[in-house]
């Protein structure tokens, strides 16, 4: 009946960033050696739920200020982009050390996030109402530098940052 059933096994994406689109390609062969493509895409979740996080746009390069308090805006969706509160986001900042373009060194941002898990700059709980929380940043004068800011859903293991100068 030009019919078949085939069985699709989804690989886990534990590191994916977001919603991602996943793409199913299909070959059918004639017997007489002429074939036929098809192919469509979906949209893939791999988490619940989503986080995310607004920075203050800052100067004309886009630091933000030292000495001065910056109110950061935190979201939480569902899959569907609806709005839901989240108790128990994890708001982080890390100071990251300077690198030089050649310096193929440990210190990446992926390894000194990872490294310092224990021991960020500032943690704090955070709770979203109506899918939205605001935190207040400030980094002293004399604490000037490059932070990796991030907001993590430790329930669905979703995170969202952003690096910021200071």
């Amino acid at each position: 009946e030009g019919k078949a059933q085939v069985p699709i096994g989804l690989v886990s994406q534990p590191n994916a960033p977001g919603m991602l689109m996943a793409t199913f390609s299909g070959k059918v062969y004639e017997p007489g050696g002429d074939f036929s493509i098809d192919q469509f895409s979906v949209p893939y979740y791999p988490y619940t739920h989503f986080v995310g996080i607004k920075k203050p746009e800052g100067d004309y390069r886009g630091r933000l200020v030292t000495q001065r308090d910056h109110t950061l805006e935190i979201v939480s969706v569902d899959a569907d982009g609806r709005p839901v509160d989240r108790s128990e986001l994890i708001f982080e900042v890390f100071r990251l050390q300077w690198r030089w373009w050649w310096d193929r060194s440990g210190d990446n941002l992926a390894y000194y996030v990872s490294r310092n898990e224990d021991n960020p700059y500032k943690r704090q709980l955070v709770s979203t109402k109506n899918g939205k929380a605001q935190v207040h940043l400030n980094i002293p004068n004399d604490e000037w530098g490059r932070y990796y800011i991030r907001v993590r859903d430790p329930k669905s293991g979703h995170s969202a940052g952003s690096v910021t100068y200071f």
